[in-house]
């Protein structure tokens, strides 16, 4: 007689705070999708916002923050100090314990996003004695990220940063370690994990970060609306979407699209992001008629993405960009955007080449080639990129296959 599947009672860690862009586009998008799908999900999420809750007093979050309480049983926020030491995590982590042995009636699979969620719900599920099966999700290299951040800094800010990276690449041995199942965001992501720790491939699969393509989508209405209004119906135009951190590569986007500007006199510029301040030299030299430096909320970034005409997409060349899975590459094919990017971007590469959908452009030199980028004009297809884009990376391409992996840890 065949057994009957469990049910699922979903316990899933954020760490990824309210505030941010990742909880909306990342982590909310998923659990929206998917809390029809099974029987009951709580939520934690991390915060590390200073003062949290005196920002809930804006209506518009206020609102925001009612909707999650109504769609989920149990939501819990834990607000965390700086992420710098373990043993500050570890007393976290006991929070996190009380949370979990409220609910265990209503949870029976730990789904924890991001390396300091999945580390603490890891200790949380030693110091409750139960083994619920956990996932640890992970969206990219903290320890390697910290180490870049720290680069450029003074004495403090570098020393605080290499000790934020020594502890977290403890972290992330422990994580990988102790999980039953790691979901990572590349198939280079698995690669490292398999190499340096030696994990099994059974024990990792890959889960990009995924789109809400129901806000993330071509729509030539929209297009044409939000061309006129922005006054851009003439021009090529050019978007980054993105924050100012250095190995993003703002600086370089703007030097780019001058040379873009010289090939091409129509062409515009997009450029949409948070540190609107930090990102206003690299403008200098740039008639104000040609570019649009702006911060809009995530719910209005698919409309200026329609808008434009081709995305641009820079990374550095390093260990945290190799195992990326860019969320805007995601956003931007949805979208139905070509892509001009460096190779060496996780997945993307081969993305891009199997489903023509952009140009990889060499960072040495910076070499545009006029022909070739008229010829990427000319043969955009909208609508083909926007299915490729939501085959590749939205959440319903991934909701059946990531209820199969929770299905599978409680059989």
């Amino acid at each position: 007689m065949e057994k009957l599947a469990k049910k699922i009672n979903l316990g899933y860690i954020s760490d990824a705070g309210f505030y941010s862009t990742a909880f909306h586009s990342q982590v909310l998008s998923l659990l929206t999708g998917l809390k029809d799908k099974v029987e009951n999900i709580s939520l934690v999420v991390l915060e590390q916002s200073l003062f949290p809750f005196l920002r809930l007093k804006d209506p518009e979050i206020k609102r925001s923050w009612k909707r999650i309480k109504e769609q989920f049983k149990t939501v819990e926020v834990i607000v965390q100090k700086p992420r710098i030491l373990r043993w500050l995590m570890q007393i976290e982590s006991r929070s996190l314990k009380r949370i979990i042995n409220d609910n265990l009636d209503k949870v029976n699979v730990l789904h924890c996003h991001g390396e300091a969620g999945s580390y603490l719900g890891l200790l949380a599920r030693k110091e409750i004695g139960k083994d619920i099966p956990l996932i640890s999700d992970l969206r990219g290299l903290v320890s390697q990220e910290s180490l870049l951040c720290g680069k450029d800094g003074n004495l403090i800010t570098s020393f605080l940063f290499n000790l934020r990276a020594h502890e977290f690449k403890k972290i992330e041995e422990y994580v990988v370690k102790e999980s039953d199942l790691i979901f990572c965001v590349s198939r280079k992501f698995k690669k490292y994990l398999e190499e340096i720790y030696r994990v099994s491939p059974d024990r990792v699969a890959v889960v990009p970060s995924l789109v809400d393509s129901k806000l993330f989508f071509f729509n030539p209405e929209v297009r044409a609306r939000k061309r006129e209004e922005l006054g851009i119906e003439k021009r090529i135009v050019f978007v980054y979407t993105g924050s100012t951190v250095k190995w993003q590569l703002p600086e370089v986007t703007v030097e780019v699209f001058k040379k873009i500007k010289r090939m091409i006199p129509e062409a515009f510029l997009l450029f949409l992001t948070n540190n609107v301040s930090c990102a206003r030299k690299y403008f200098n030299g740039i008639d104000k008629e040609d570019y649009l430096l702006i911060s809009v909320p995530n719910r209005e970034v698919p409309a200026y993405l329609n808008a434009a005409d081709v995305s641009i997409l820079l990374r550095e060349k390093n260990l945290v960009n190799r195992v990326a899975s860019p969320i805007k590459f995601g956003e931007y094919l949805c979208c139905g955007l070509p892509v001009i990017m460096t190779p060496g971007i996780g997945d993307t590469e081969e993305i891009i080449e199997k489903h023509r959908i952009g140009r990889l452009l060499d960072l040495k030199g910076l070499q545009i080639n006029k022909d070739d980028l008229l010829q990427l004009l000319n043969s955009v297809e909208r609508e083909r990129i926007a299915e490729s884009g939501k085959e590749l990376f939205s959440v319903e391409s991934y909701e059946s296959r990531i209820i199969s992996y929770w299905t599978q840890l409680l059989t």
